[in-house]
């Protein structure tokens, strides 16, 4: 173990007290229904950050020179893109779950992939500030975002499975419901706590002096910053439905 494990480790698990996972929309998913309308905007500006995800962590791969720091990338990588089955990738799950469920909440068809509507600037912030994260040429900026990814994931998506339960009676029977959340099963079960030690794993073989540690924090924060503002405007926007 290097000398900056600890602080390293220190800095990922400091990310449970973050704004970012401390926001109103998980105040409002938690607590009530959204309506078809305010479930589209999710669905629609969710799906387009999460579809980015692979293609960041790709980016990561490409700066790193490391051999020990490409292969947990790659990893991580290879869980996203479902192990090579199509039907598997984290994307297509979370596709086919919010198109059923808007569907159910409408009563008429909904495909995410075909709602047009535009993306909110703070969702259009986030992935371009990714890309610049993850596609930086210092791989400790990278890093530093990559772990800052990983580890505010798993609350993230434990927050948003324990929102989806108020939805469970628009299936008529559990067990079509917890079939359809096996992109939530497949990350709260297994996939995020690997992730996680990945990320540390990456963040630690680039980080032998402060100078590098302050380079991991800032590709860190960066990320943590635009995933704040990506949560506020999903806030407003769904809020200004509501006020309609």
């Amino acid at each position: 173990m290097g000398s900056f494990t600890g602080p390293i480790r220190a800095l990922a698990e400091s990310t449970a007290q973050n704004r970012a996972l401390n926001n109103g929309f998980y105040e409002i998913w938690l607590s009530r229904r959204l309506n078809a309308t305010q479930a589209a905007i999710f669905a629609r500006n969710y799906c387009a950050w999460i579809e980015t995800v692979p293609d960041q962590i790709a980016r990561v791969f490409l700066s790193h020179d490391d051999l020990e720091a490409k292969c947990e990338t790659v990893k991580n990588l290879f869980s996203e893109m479902g192990f090579g089955d199509p039907e598997k990738t984290h994307i297509s799950m979370l596709r086919r779950f919010m198109s059923d469920l808007v569907t159910r909440l409408q009563g008429s068809p909904y495909n995410v992939l075909e709602d047009k509507r535009p993306l909110l600037p703070t969702t259009l912030e986030l992935t371009k500030l990714q890309r610049e994260l993850f596609g930086n040429n210092d791989p400790q900026v990278s890093a530093g975002a990559l772990l800052a990814q990983e580890w505010q994931a798993y609350t993230m998506l434990v927050q948003l499975y324990e929102g989806t339960r108020l939805y469970m009676p628009l299936w008529g029977h559990q067990i079509e419901f917890h079939e359809a959340c096996e992109y939530f099963y497949l990350h709260i079960g297994d996939a995020e706590k690997e992730h996680k030690i990945q990320s540390i794993h990456s963040a630690e073989a680039y980080c032998h002096s402060q100078g590098e540690f302050e380079r991991i924090r800032a590709g860190y924060e960066g990320f943590l910053t635009a995933l704040e503002h990506f949560w506020v405007g999903l806030t407003e926007d769904i809020n200004k439905v509501n006020a309609r």
